[in-house]
């Protein structure tokens, strides 16, 4: 092989490693769903589609995507170690009378493609209640923004 020959070569190997790196990684958790958005440097910022739970996946340089849970969901006003919120104040409708309550709300997300959407583009983005990291709703640390969400939709 001659020498140009091998230059060319390895100026294409290194071309394909940069835009294989410049891809970003769709990968959900079994309990979460993705929304893709494109928006990379020679397309516009717009939806493109929706990723069922598990899915692994490469999409565009620039393109985002943004995770939300799929199953229940509690969230705690008890202000047990772990809870989101101590417990709610609430003034009886016809004495005025202020009464502290504790306890949960349990609920599931509406996950359908469609509906996810909407969700996000109201109320996620607003918050910033979606999860960037695959595992973001799997445990541990939620996203600031979900709880600041949840916070700001039930304790009001």
């Amino acid at each position: 092989m001659t020498k140009s020959k091998k230059i060319i070569l390895s100026i294409f190997g290194v071309f394909a490693l940069v835009l294989t790196a410049a891809c970003t990684a769709v990968d959900t958790d079994a309990d979460e769903v993705g929304l893709h958005y494109e928006g990379g440097s020679y397309s516009a910022k717009k939806f493109k589609e929706c990723y069922d739970p598990s899915t692994h996946d490469r999409v565009g340089p620039g393109d985002k995507i943004y995770l939300y849970p799929v199953g229940q969901r509690t969230f705690s006003f008890t202000g047990k170690p772990g809870s989101e919120s101590g417990p709610i104040q609430v003034k009886t409708k016809t004495v005025g009378i202020n009464n502290t309550v504790a306890g949960y709300v349990t609920f599931t997300l509406n996950t359908d493609c469609k509906t996810i959407r909407k969700f996000h583009e109201t109320v996620g983005k607003k918050y910033g209640a979606y999860g960037e990291d695959s595992g973001a709703f799997s445990g541990g640390q939620l996203p600031e923004g979900w709880v600041k969400f949840l916070y700001d939709y039930i304790q009001v």
